[in-house]
């Protein structure tokens, strides 16, 4: 029996490539490869509900869509697969990759955090300080201006908003009252405002970092992360968290598997948890 995945697993670490492919055409004589390698992330995906439908992508890659088939009996309902949400009926401009995805659930709004430009069908293109969304309780219609939304019959509401500062979008949380978003340097907080403008984007904070995309927890409306050298906490305002263990974590913890940081929280303890990869380790050993 030979088994073929639909999707290719991709790598459970990050691993460096230095052969062909790793640099420029002509940078190194033939048959030698790159003197510096090209990083191969590690597969990530991320998950939200679409009322009892589910949206999900993986990093910097494709969107799909599951829709919860409408029979009673459980088994028949939950045995459809899920599809790219490009192939949906009436779906349109869906971008090509996204970082992230997830659903502002108040207003019913899909958003992806890095994405292919409107207008653009090409990966290449993907610029990672874009933040787009679908039309309201339309996913699949991501058309801004004024047309009208086959599936709800409404003005479209999809528009776009770029970050503007950092250099890549690391992460998008939401919390109680608003979606907090990371880059490599800076806090924003992007609000529904039920205006034309769809979506408000504030900066938070400068000058911070973040370990990774998993490396932030929420607990009683305060958001903590671990960044590149210090933890922080947010409830307004960033705060750095006075940490006893600061050297004995950051002085010995592999950078080039930060992607792997996961972040949780034990409420019966009142506590916020990091594992990571100790600086001699590919795989999470401590925590």
């Amino acid at each position: 029996v030979v088994g073929k995945y639909e999707i290719p697993a991709g790598n459970d670490i990050i691993t460096y490539g230095y052969g062909w492919g790793a640099g420029t055409w002509g940078s190194v004589p033939w048959g030698l490869g790159s003197s510096s390698p090209i990083e191969l992330p590690q597969r990530d995906w991320w998950f939200d509900n679409f009322d009892n439908d589910l949206v999900m992508n993986i990093r910097n890659g494709a969107i799909y869509y599951w829709q919860r088939g409408a029979e009673s009996d459980i088994d028949t309902s939950l045995a459809t697969r899920a599809v790219l949400l490009s192939s949906l009926a009436g779906a349109e401009s869906v971008p090509q990759s996204a970082m992230q995805i997830l659903v502002s659930q108040n207003d019913k709004h899909l958003l992806a955090f890095g994405a292919v430009p409107y207008g653009s069908t090409s990966t290449a293109d993907f610029d990672p300080l874009l933040i787009r969304w679908a039309s309201q309780d339309a996913p699949e219609f991501w058309t801004p201006g004024t047309v009208i939304v086959p599936s709800t019959g409404n003005l479209s509401s999809a528009g776009f908003i770029r970050v503007s500062r950092g250099s890549a979008i690391v992460r998008a949380l939401p919390t109680r009252q608003t979606t907090l978003v990371w880059t490599n340097s800076h806090l924003y907080s992007l609000q529904y405002t039920g205006t034309t403008e769809v979506f408000n984007l504030q900066e938070m904070a400068d000058n911070i970092s973040i370990m990774g995309p998993r490396a932030v927890a929420s607990a009683n409306n305060i958001t903590y992360w671990m960044g590149t050298d210090k933890f922080y906490a947010f409830a307004g305002t960033v705060e750095t968290l006075p940490c006893t263990l600061r050297n004995h974590v950051f002085n010995n913890i592999n950078y080039n598997q930060k992607l792997q940081v996961i972040s949780g929280t034990n409420e019966s303890f009142h506590e916020i948890w990091w594992f990571y990869c100790t600086e001699d380790s590919e795989q999470i050993d401590s925590y």
